[in-house]
């Protein structure tokens, strides 16, 4: 009885240990999730409008296979949703992240460098530094 007992729970840890993450088995439904994300994050900057520099941020929309951001969009300051904007911008982060650790992907590591935001012509644009 308590060999059989002690089987039981074995198979139970191994069968616990070796489930892989929901996303990890499903890399398309991941995929998907991204481009939605994207496809909000794009709504919600919409046409980023600014009277002055102060009215513009940039936030980082992408990470790299090596690590870290690869990807910054400017947006508006002013957008009544900004919290929103940047809390849709952070999932797509972190899911991105969670992708390319689940798909074992590499790339070329490289520092990108956050740029900055600048109102031109009433529209917030990112900045390259």
């Amino acid at each position: 009885m308590k060999a059989l007992l002690t089987s039981i729970v074995l198979l139970c840890l191994g069968a616990c240990a070796s489930q892989q993450p929901t996303y990890a088995r499903n890399l398309e439904g991941m995929q998907e999730e991204l481009q939605s994300l994207s496809k909000q994050i794009n709504a919600s900057i919409g046409y980023p409008r600014c009277d002055s520099f102060t009215d513009c941020g940039v936030i980082a929309t992408g990470y790299a296979p090596c690590g870290g951001p690869n990807r910054y969009k400017a947006y508006s300051k002013l957008l009544p949703t900004a919290t929103n904007l940047r809390n849709l911008a952070l999932r797509r982060v972190r899911l991105e992240r969670d992708y390319n650790a689940a798909a074992n992907l590499r790339g070329v590591c490289q520092i990108e460098i956050q740029p900055s935001a600048n109102c031109r012509a009433g529209v917030c644009t990112k900045v390259e530094r």
